[in-house]
């Protein structure tokens, strides 16, 4: 097996390169990345090659896939982002006949990216559902008061450049909408200070369910996951899951998110992508191995031994940058929880030194090192670049 990945060098492709070498298969990673960005590297990497930015979604980019997937004997590809799936579909005649494709067909993946019909379905299957708008300045913006402060996020990805924005009143909304530089509908629902309750799952060409298992997000920043632990799923959900997957057909991998009250067991459903994600290398060390059960998922045979571990896992620089905002009193309602400074402290202290890491692995240092010296690269990088234009 020598499985490939298409994207940029991550935790998420980390993990998959990790994944897929402790199966003994032989990974290749198409790297999309400048010259100025570090190489990836891993003891598990097999191979790899540089697809720079701007040859994304040419033509000349495609013949670079082309050309390492036919040098590297690719036994199949696979990618992250929705719109670069979309785009090795829609090119499968110029890549070589016997590399499989692991990815789900354009028509589900865009009828998946609609967060419209996303709501509408999982309403549908039973799902508790806040109450939703879909929001631009050419459509009726007048939210219900008791609804505010809204919570925003994107309605597809790269739609926008935010992840997600907390608005108090209407005038405040129609200034944040008026301020976005790509006009895409935004999603609001009331804002909710809960954890969040993330399920990954796969499900195959035939409709089998594969793996699914919840994780709880019990500290939020900015925003999105900053430490997951495994939980046992609430009543109900797991059918629910497979019903709206089935709803939609998808095949391969994806991942839930919802808003969880640990009061109610209320599960207020949010999102779902069917791609690899920002929780894929997380929920590895906790014994969930994502990358294998979505090859899995497209028919590929695997030795799945996983055992699910009731550890915590996040990220040190993540939890470094946290620290920082803490104490220099820059978190937000985005932050989750709420709680004096010194536990948030003392709580960060304690999990730099016990919980697990998403990056760092003693028996792949080289992934560990490559992936953070990039992070540390690239941020001097732009601190660099923003002092120089700055004095300019």
């Amino acid at each position: 097996m020598r499985p490939v990945m298409l994207s940029s060098f991550g935790p998420p492709a980390l993990a998959c390169i990790r994944s897929w070498g402790k199966q003994g298969w032989a990974p290749g990673l198409i790297c999309i990345r400048s010259e100025k960005e570090a190489e990836p590297d891993s003891r598990y990497l097999s191979g790899w090659m540089t697809l720079p930015h701007k040859k994304v979604y040419t033509d000349d980019g495609i013949g670079i896939v082309a050309e390492f997937l036919k040098k590297f004997n690719a036994s199949g590809i696979t990618a992250i982002d929705e719109k670069i799936s979309k785009w090795i579909n829609q090119h499968r005649d110029k890549l070589p006949p016997k590399t499989a494709i692991w990815l789900p067909d354009n028509l589900i993946i865009d009828d998946v990216l609609s967060k419209k019909r996303q709501t509408e379905v999982a309403k549908a299957v039973g799902f508790e559902v806040l109450p939703t708008y879909l929001l631009n300045l050419k459509s009726d913006i007048s939210v219900n008061p008791e609804h505010f402060p809204l919570c925003l996020r994107p309605s597809v990805p790269g739609g926008s450049d935010f992840k997600v924005h907390i608005v108090s009143s209407q005038k405040e909304l129609v200034r944040f909408l008026q301020s976005l530089k790509i006009p895409a509908p935004i999603i609001g629902q009331p804002f909710k200070s809960l954890p969040n309750l993330v399920i990954h799952g796969a499900r195959t060409h035939t409709g089998a369910t594969l793996g699914i298992q919840g994780f709880l997000v019990s500290r939020k920043f900015e925003g999105v996951t900053l430490t997951i632990t495994p939980v046992d799923l609430p009543p109900g959900i797991h059918q629910k899951c497979v019903d709206f997957t089935d709803a939609f057909k998808i095949v391969g991998n994806y991942h839930f998110e919802f808003l969880f009250d640990p009061n109610t067991k209320a599960a207020y459903f949010l999102e779902i992508n069917t791609r690899f994600g920002g929780t894929t290398a997380k929920v590895l060390p906790c014994g969930y191995d994502e990358p294998v059960i979505a090859l899995e998922s497209y028919g590929v045979k695997a030795d799945i031994r996983q055992t699910i571990k009731p550890v915590v896992v996040s990220n040190k620089q993540a939890l470094m940058k946290y620290l920082f905002y803490a104490l220099t009193h820059r978190l937000s309602p985005l932050d989750y929880p709420d709680e004096p400074m010194m536990i948030k402290v003392c709580k960060t202290l304690r999990g730099f030194m016990t919980y697990k890491d998403d990056v760092l692995n003693l028996s792949d240092m080289r992934g560990s090192l490559a992936l953070y010296a990039g992070n540390l690269r690239a941020k001097l990088i732009i601190r660099y670049f923003a002092i120089r234009q700055q004095s300019a």
